[in-house]
């Protein structure tokens, strides 16, 4: 009998085959290519439209929230209410707000988040721009976030990008639940620009990774 993996192996396993994924994709197949591999559907509409990036980020938070939902990374169960049934309705949301505002500091801290509005979702990708000549993003703080398995977590000051890509095993959450909380060098007195890329995601925890994502609350 095979041997059983505990469920800290099993999550060192899939992220290692997760970054083994990118890493093997770091330059994308064509899209025809990826057609054949994801052949059912699951990909957004607007696949084919976006940098090889945000494909990047797209398939690979898809791998996670399908992963996720196996029942070998859950609590104990009955394995009746693990049949997958594709959710059909966008409920969530990514939204951000000033933790901390104050008109004389010289840096500031965002706390990003997401409201599934009561349906149940294990995978959130939140890609973040912001106007590299106003802000400098110095640090990005998870300790309160609802994930347990983190796969991307980079902050990118020359192109003015955060990527967050990160998860939850088996139920996952279904009320509002933080993310992370960034924390942002004011490099002059200018009004910043910060806001959610639309290629953002929200993933049901359905056993499909379906996109639930409705709305971008961004920093106002």
């Amino acid at each position: 009998m095979p041997k059983r993996l505990t469920r800290k192996k099993k999550y060192a396993k899939v992220v290692s085959e997760i970054a083994f994924y990118f890493k093997k994709n770091n330059h994308m197949k064509s899209f025809n290519q990826q057609n054949q591999i994801f052949s059912q559907g699951r990909l957004p509409f607007y696949y084919d439209d976006i940098s090889s990036f945000a494909k990047t980020f797209i398939v690979g938070l898809i791998i996670v929230s399908i992963t996720l939902s196996f029942p070998a990374f859950g609590h104990s169960a009955d394995l009746t209410e693990r049949i997958p049934v594709r959710a059909t309705e966008k409920t969530a949301s990514l939204d951000m707000n000033i933790i901390n505002p104050s008109a004389t500091s010289t840096s500031f801290t965002i706390r990003v988040s997401t409201n599934p509005n009561g349906q149940a979702v294990n995978a959130v990708g939140a890609l973040i721009n912001f106007s590299t000549s106003t802000v400098k993003a110095t640090d990005i703080d998870l300790k309160n976030s609802f994930c347990a398995l983190l796969i991307a977590n980079t902050i990118d000051n020359q192109i003015g990008q955060i990527n967050i890509m990160c998860g939850k095993p088996y139920p996952g959450v279904n009320t509002e639940a933080t993310i992370a909380e960034i924390t942002f060098e004011k490099l002059n007195t200018a009004t910043s620009s910060i806001s959610f890329a639309s290629s953002s995601m929200v993933l049901a925890n359905d056993g499909f990774g379906t996109d639930v994502l409705k709305t971008l609350n961004n920093l106002k």
